[in-house]
């Protein structure tokens, strides 16, 4: 039978923080300047090491942890907006599937103007 061992209670006391210490706001962290200075001087190109980790993985599964993994640092989650019913599109400022294919196809003829 194994026996447990109770951790031992410290009595330190929390110092209360006082307002206006630490540092002000959009003071730039130290730490974070130096590692960033010290990757640019070293031309270490995060997202090639990431895509050639990417590429050496052969386990669908395993990329798939790794991408989900990066992504939140990549690409930030959106809030999401609420609407409120007196802001909801009304039937004639919606747009349909067929309004897309006309602003597309002429985009596509602006282009080939510029091009003659």
């Amino acid at each position: 039978m194994i026996k447990r061992i109770k951790p031992i209670k410290t009595t330190t006391t929390k110092r209360k923080k006082m307002p206006g210490s630490g540092r002000k706001k959009g003071t730039p962290n130290k730490n974070s300047a130096v590692v960033r200075l010290a990757l640019d001087k070293s031309n270490y190109n995060l997202v090639q090491e990431l895509i050639d980790t990417l590429n050496k993985i052969q386990d669908p599964s395993e990329k798939v942890d790794v991408i989900l993994q990066v992504f939140p640092y990549v690409y930030p989650k959106l809030k999401e907006i609420e609407q409120l019913p007196e802001q909801q599109a009304s039937e004639d400022t919606k747009i349909t599937t067929e309004d897309l294919v006309i602003l597309a196809t002429l985009e596509k003829n602006r282009g080939k103007k510029k091009d003659d």
